[in-house]
């Protein structure tokens, strides 16, 4: 029997793309520059989506919510952002055939997405999230995409290309108001033209809740049995160390007697046959 929140569930995106995911999950992140080498951060992701039914066959109104979280240390509790929510939402016939979709916003309204991640900005945590939104949109491939407008308070001049080129790798192309490009709007396009980007596999693994708390534990258990261990060799040490401190000769020849002990024993035994040899 599995918890619920564990279970995989499935979506109603699973038949066309797979998805069956379950509404909580936990990201290894490594760093994107060194994606074989240890953990930077663990998120916990928890996705949530609704979806209303006309005649219990067509969805009329559908959403989705992935809330996510930096799991910091006790003694590295920062006073900065290390949560927030990415959402979409999606109205059949909302003044189109096909239906709308609202990429940022799960109540069909214009928004933005903010990820400010001090630490991890650029460790590709924003293109994970961002990218299960666009799987879920994919769903309905003729609906229209709600444009995206990209207003100056957005970003600054430090990161304003690189909010841009966020949102084009989805597919988006935007008809910019300055050469500066710091502020514009999306062009129109249906879910079935957004891009789905998959850069984020190179350095973020998903992990069931479960499996990450049993591998801490064997981790955990580990680490006890080796400081047992280490613990033994400590207390031997500290105990040569006092018979060292109180009798040096007798410490130093019992070093070397231990050393030495094979060496000794053949040299005896050669002795004592040399010895036997010449008596006879």
């Amino acid at each position: 029997m599995t918890i619920p929140s564990f279970r995989n569930k499935r979506t109603i995106s699973q038949n066309k793309h797979g998805l069956a995911t379950p509404r909580i999950l936990i990201l290894d992140v490594r760093d994107k520059k060194t994606p074989n080498g240890e953990t930077i951060a663990y998120v916990i992701v928890e996705r949530e989506e609704t979806y209303d039914h006309i005649d219990h066959q067509q969805i009329h109104k559908a959403s989705i919510r992935l809330t996510y979280e930096i799991v910091l240390p006790l003694h590295n509790q920062q006073h900065c952002q290390t949560s927030g929510t990415f959402e979409a939402s999606y109205a059949a016939k909302h003044a189109n055939q096909n239906g709308y979709i609202f990429m940022t916003s799960s109540n069909l309204t214009s928004g933005a997405l903010f990820l400010d991640l001090p630490g991890y900005k650029g460790q590709r945590i924003g293109t994970y999230l961002f990218s299960q939104i666009v799987l879920w949109a994919k769903q309905w491939p003729e609906a229209s995409v709600h444009p995206i407008t990209l207003m100056e308070g957005q970003a600054d001049d430090a990161n304003r290309e690189r909010r841009n080129h966020f949102y084009e790798r989805y597919g988006f192309e935007f008809d910019y108001d300055t050469p500066e490009r710091r502020t514009g709007k999306s062009r129109p396009l249906t879910a079935s033209q957004l891009q789905v980007v998959r850069t984020w596999t190179a350095n973020i693994t998903e992990t069931d809740p479960l499996d990450h708390l049993r591998k801490s534990r064997t981790d955990m258990a580990i680490l006890v049995n080796d400081l047992k261990t280490q613990k033994v060799a400590n207390d031997y040490l500290r105990t040569d160390l006092e018979k060292a401190r109180k009798s040096p000769f007798l410490w130093m020849i019992d070093i070397y007697a231990a050393r030495y002990a094979t060496t000794l024993l053949i040299v005896s035994s050669v002795l004592l046959l040399a010895f036997s040899l010449y008596r006879s």
